[in-house]
């Protein structure tokens, strides 16, 4: 049902005071491109939908073939028209700097193509690269001619907008309900932007703002406000600190002026000095805009990497900005020791430290990778020095200041590879795997400074972001995903051990995309579990898979532990690695992680193989110094296992023990091997295992391996008029992924059981378990264990008129706990409270006993039954 309209809108807001402004004290403010000139003829421009065009700070998007103008429009000015499509945004940002409360006026000739369009008239102010809207209105582009004002209270333009830069910005909408085709346009022809409040503030300044000034001597000038009655005197402000002069401090005020000049003096070299002029009119004052100039020294400046910058590439590029005094060049100093590049005299080379000269003053870029040093060694720290020649041969030399950057701890540290698959149909994870391209064939590669991906103005495509998570910090670590469509975020030690810990899906009712950096649209599968991890430079693999089929694309990925000082943020470029950086040459992944605490003492040690390892030497003991230095020749030397068998079983340790341990990868065959381990520790709990549900499984009675947990506990199935007690789900559903016990909700580990109780028949409900068929078996007196604890997690539909209980040899111990609290809480019990033979333990039973005339039924999930020591 589209027709061609042309709707010709001219539109004026104004922001107006009770008192008024009248319209011939407006002052232009200046509108780049302000009636969509472009600066050559050629009108053949393949321009996509949201692809900015060729005229500057403004998106064009071409509706016909012609690129460039509609035909059949005749532009109000000029030649062309800017056209915008869906979700284009035009913006166009002048270099007016705004004071509280200042009014505009702006002036637009807009028109659509479709009736069902609005345009959303936006300004805004820039605040370090962000567009903040203060004042919009939303234009009925529906009808021919139609016109219309837009009032905003004179408050709009506030403090917190002082000396920064006012933008335009306009949307293509749509009504809703009328869904249009790419082929609808909305266009701008012609705009003005005017200040309708006095300008009584001074004006022009000099040195013009943001600007360099090449001297230690200044004379300020300025002029009055175009409609600035006579001028009593000027209130100057004058410093290096900004928050002085914008505070009026007494170190910045300079005191009055009743001319339009300052001179200052002594200036110091490379600093940024601001500035401020009040013009003072009788009683009022009418501050300033607060402008600022930078005194570019004789001597080099500015260098990047900054000084002091950690994490530098291996191969860096060095650049600076060139001082006065580079009239015919620039001499390079590099070296890893301060007083080498400190002392190093012109005209002396040598390899400590290294020199070259730059004849072309303007050439200030130097890679040293480009004059044949090669990568730079990582975790080094690098000294440089920019001398300037003002005259050659090397006559008269302006030296500069040493800098220092040191390089990252391993190279490619800086960025994450990303891989696109364009032309990719449908919006699933699985699309995108099915893609005869994936993973081989990718249309592009590119990386990634930061774990978050540019939009892009295209449609069906997947794309995959993969590589290496550097931690320098052990500790626990929560991620979060966010996208336009659906996304998968797989983690783990190893490619080949990574699996999914978030994603963003349109499965249970979710919509199947959130906006950018939406972290908390559908946190139950946005966000992962806290993850530990090792520190000290510990790699993790990492990868994203995304798949997008139309529509707004984002991509980002979040974290939040130690190394981001606990706040969630974009994971940044120091802490990625592209994934062909790094081969993992030692072995990885200790399980139990690092620092682990409350290990089993008849734990298992296992990793994940280096690269090129064939044989595994494994180390054990108490002694963190004796491991980290140990040979096999040494007493904490174990083991020698293949590659294909990662792990090693010590036997029963010592509860409350630290343990360190380390594992050496070897090859006789490979010259760089072996590959030495870091060394790893945990520390056994202080307890004994009675029951932790990990051993249980689903394999049917007879079959070897068979361990379903009503095998070992006995309940009340079978009987239930007696004993009302369920031990474990009865019925689950293999093909739906359940099992006999629970996964999901566990306190330790990954498995726990569920007791389900009913006594609406039963007076009460009963599980039990001989130690005998438990690991600890029954002499529990050994270790000389104080206490028996277990973790209770109750259900909100739980009746509450059961007495829960725990019974040991029939010594019997009442649970005062919520069963209705749907959280771990624990169940601690003094063992010699009982009055029992420790020694001899036959019987463990947990209950529920009906206390009321009638008895109700609920579920209680029980997990670490353990015996803890003193």
């Amino acid at each position: 049902m589209c027709r061609r309209l042309i709707c010709f809108l001219y539109v004026i807001l104004f922001l107006i005071t009770a008192t008024g402004i009248p319209a011939g004290a407006a002052v232009p403010i200046e509108v780049e491109n302000y009636s969509f000139e472009i600066p050559d003829d050629n009108q053949k421009h393949d321009i996509d939908v949201g692809t900015p065009g060729i005229v500057t700070g403004w998106a064009r998007v071409d509706p016909t073939t012609s690129a460039g103008r509609e035909l059949g429009w005749t532009p109000t000015t000029g030649t062309y028209t800017g056209f915008m499509g869906k979700d284009a945004v035009i913006f166009n940002l002048t270099d007016f700097l705004m004071m509280e409360g200042d009014q505009f006026q702006m002036i637009y000739d807009a028109r659509s193509t479709w009736q069902g369009s609005n345009l959303l008239a936006q300004l805004y102010y820039d605040d370090e690269g962000e567009r903040i809207v203060f004042a919009s209105t939303t234009i009925d582009l529906s009808e021919q001619d139609a016109y219309g004002t837009f009032t905003v209270d004179s408050n709009a333009v506030g403090p917190a907008m002082d000396d920064h830069k006012i933008g335009i910005q306009f949307k293509h909408e749509y009504v809703e309900g009328l869904w249009p085709n790419d082929n609808i346009w909305a266009g701008v022809d012609y705009i003005e932007l005017f200040l309708t409040s006095p300008l009584i503030r001074a004006q022009n300044p000099y040195p013009e703002h943001e600007s360099s000034y090449g001297d230690t001597s200044v004379n300020l000038t300025w002029i009055p406000g175009p409609n600035a009655p006579t001028v009593d005197s000027y209130q100057i402000y004058f410093s290096n600190n900004w928050a002085d002069v914008n505070e009026g401090a007494s170190a910045a005020d300079k005191g009055t002026s009743n001319v339009e000049s300052y001179s200052v003096s002594e200036l110091i070299q490379g600093d940024t000095y601001y500035w401020r002029i009040d013009t003072v009119i009788g009683a009022d004052v009418y501050r300033g805009n607060i402008w600022n100039f930078v005194v570019v020294p004789v001597a080099a400046y500015k260098p990047d990497p900054a000084t002091d910058k950690e994490y530098v590439s291996v191969e860096p590029v060095l650049s600076w900005e060139a001082g006065t005094g580079a009239v015919q060049g620039h001499v390079v100093f590099l070296g890893d020791n301060f007083d080498d590049v400190s002392n190093a005299p012109i005209g002396v080379s040598g390899p400590a430290p290294f020199q070259t000269y730059l004849e072309d003053p303007a050439d200030s870029n130097w890679a040293p990778a480009e004059v044949g040093l090669g990568l730079l060694e990582t975790s080094t720290t690098y000294y440089w020095r920019i001398d300037e020649v003002e005259f050659a041969p090397l006559q008269m030399i302006h030296k500069g200041e040493v800098w220092s950057f040191t390089t990252v701890p391993i190279k490619g540290l800086g960025s994450i590879t990303r891989q696109l698959y364009e032309g990719t149909s449908g919006n699933t994870i699985d699309d995108l795997l099915n893609d005869p391209n994936y993973p081989d064939n990718p249309s592009s590669t590119g990386y990634l400074t930061s774990f978050e991906a540019p939009h892009m103005a295209i449609s069906e495509y997947g794309s995959r972001v993969y590589g290496w998570l550097y931690v320098r910090n052990a500790g626990e670590y929560t991620f979060w995903i966010a996208s336009g469509e659906n996304s998968q975020l797989w983690f783990g030690d190893h490619p080949s051990t990574a699996s999914i810990i978030a994603f963003v899906d349109g499965e249970e009712g979710r919509e199947g995309w959130t906006q950018p950096r939406e972290w908390d649209k559908y946190p139950e599968v946005q966000q992962s579990d806290p993850i530990y991890l090792q520190g000290d430079g510990s790699l993790y693999y990492i990868v994203v898979l995304h798949k997008k089929d139309w529509g707004y694309d984002n991509l980002s990925v979040a974290w939040s532990g130690p190394d981001s000082n606990g706040t969630r943020e974009i994971i940044p470029g120091t802490s990625l690695i592209p994934f062909d950086q790094v081969t993992l040459v030692k072995a990885s992944g200790p399980n139990p992680h690092s620092d682990a605490t409350d290990v089993y003492r008849d734990v298992t040690l296992s990793w994940t193989s280096g690269e090129y390892a064939a044989k595994h030497e494994v180390y054990l003991g108490t002694d963190e110094e004796a491991v980290t230095n140990a040979t096999t020749a040494s007493p904490e030397y174990k083991v020698t296992n293949d590659r294909g068998s990662e792990s090693f079983s010590p036997g029963l340790l010592e509860l409350n023990t630290t343990y360190y341990w380390r594992v050496d990868e070897v090859n006789e065959a490979n010259p760089e091997g072996p590959w030495l381990g870091k060394v790893w520790s945990f520390t056994v709990g202080n307890f004994l295992v009675v029951d932790d549900f990990e051993a249980y499984n689903d394999i049917s009675p007879g079959e070897e391996g068979s361990n379903r947990i009503y095998l070992t506990w006995t309940d009340g199935f079978d009987n239930p008029s007696a004993n009302g007690s369920t031990i474990g789900y009865p019925n689950p559903n293999f093909t739906d992924g359940e099992h006999f016990v629970e996964t999901d909700i566990v306190h330790g580990g990954d498995q726990s059981t569920p007791i389900f109780y009913d006594n609406t028949t039963a007076s009460m409900s009963e599980v039990t378990v001989n130690p005998e068929n438990l690991a600890i078996g029954r002499d529990w007196a050994s270790e000389g264990p104080e206490r028996l604890s277990l973790w209770v997690y109750g259900d909100p539909n739980n009746a509450g008129t059961e007495q829960m209980y725990v019974e040991v040899n029939g010594a019997r111990v009442n649970y005062d706990g919520d069963l209705t609290l749907a959280e771990w809480q624990e169940f601690s019990i003094d063992l010699a409270s009982l009055g029992i033979d420790l020694s001899n333990v036959t019987t463990l039973a947990i209950g529920f006993e009906r206390t009321g005339a009638t008895g109700g039924v609920g579920v209680v999930f029980i997990d670490d039954i353990r015996l803890y020591l003193p």
